[in-house]
């Protein structure tokens, strides 16, 4: 079985503060890498615990040119696709299902802290048949088309409830 995780960082936990997810706040910005490491590991055991025999982790935050992952906190058993270096889509219909770590809500959402939708000061709304949609959900999009399903996905209260009304229980 095959599962794939893509990352963000704003729904990290215990990160609660704007300045923890800004790049140019090196120090502070490092710590906050560190705790999405001890998420992404802790999803990633989990999927080995429940029966992957592979797990293929993607940076998804802050563009394509930002290494938000300290590879050597990266736990051994999984493989690190490197979106700048290597610009195979990784994602097919080879996988299992896909998780999402540090997920955020989308732009509006009440109580959604650092919710937004790819850019915070361009993008307000994404609209896919009328529906507005965020982040999570594109990428849900993405997963369906390949049909692999959205299985696990861990970030703010907001967005956890937000997964709740795109994907129903999970």
């Amino acid at each position: 079985m095959k599962i794939y995780v893509l990352t963000d960082l704003e729904g990290v936990t215990a990160i609660d503060d704007a300045a923890q997810a800004d790049f140019d706040s090196k120090e502070v910005y490092r710590q906050s890498c560190e705790k999405l490491m001890l998420d992404l590991n802790a999803a990633v055991a989990g999927a080995f615990d429940g029966g992957a025999d592979y797990v293929a982790v993607v940076d998804g935050h802050g563009g394509r040119y930002r290494e938000n992952f300290l590879l050597d906190m990266l736990d051994k058993r999984a493989t690190y696709v490197d979106r700048v270096k290597d610009d195979r889509p990784v994602l097919d219909e080879s996988f299992s299902g896909t998780f999402h770590v540090g997920t955020h809500a989308m732009a509006g959402t009440l109580n959604g802290f650092l919710d937004h939708t790819q850019n915070s000061t361009t993008i307000f709304n994404w609209l896919v048949n009328g529906r507005r949609i965020g982040e999570l959900a594109q990428c849900g999009l993405s997963s369906g088309a390949h049909g692999v399903p959205v299985l696990m996905v861990a970030g703010d209260e907001a967005a956890c409830a937000e997964a709740r009304a795109v994907f129903g229980p999970i």
